[in-house]
């Protein structure tokens, strides 16, 4: 059943380790995990993202580590704000039967404000 749904949190980059990729960095998450490569996925990220959709998240080369609270308005939001401290900050209310999570942050990458 579709309902709506607000969420603040922020998202925080996962540090990747001298020279590693982000498929790499994504095959080391889910080894720590110890969760092996299903057959039907072909790259370790495209697991990840699909056993773990609300604690990551892959932007252009960089992941971040999803923290978020569920927030109970009326509107639509799709915000991101850094912070100085680096930190992303983002806040989405939205009704989850016209989108999912992923495709939401996503909105709120094309409304990012830096601070």
């Amino acid at each position: 059943m579709s309902e709506g749904v607000y969420y603040r949190g922020t998202l925080k980059e996962v540090t990747k380790l001298q020279g590693e990729t982000l498929e790499a960095l994504c095959k080391r998450i889910l080894e720590d995990r110890k969760i092996k490569l299903d057959s039907h996925y072909t790259t370790s990220k495209e697991q990840l993202i699909d056993d773990c959709y609300d604690e990551y998240i892959p932007h252009e080369d960089i992941l971040y580590s999803i923290e978020r609270e569920s927030v109970n308005l009326y509107d639509d939001i799709f915000k991101i704000n850094k912070g100085k401290d680096g930190v992303l900050r983002f806040e989405l209310k939205y009704y989850d039967g016209r989108c999912g999570f992923n495709e939401a942050l996503e909105e709120a990458f094309n409304n990012i404000t830096h601070r």
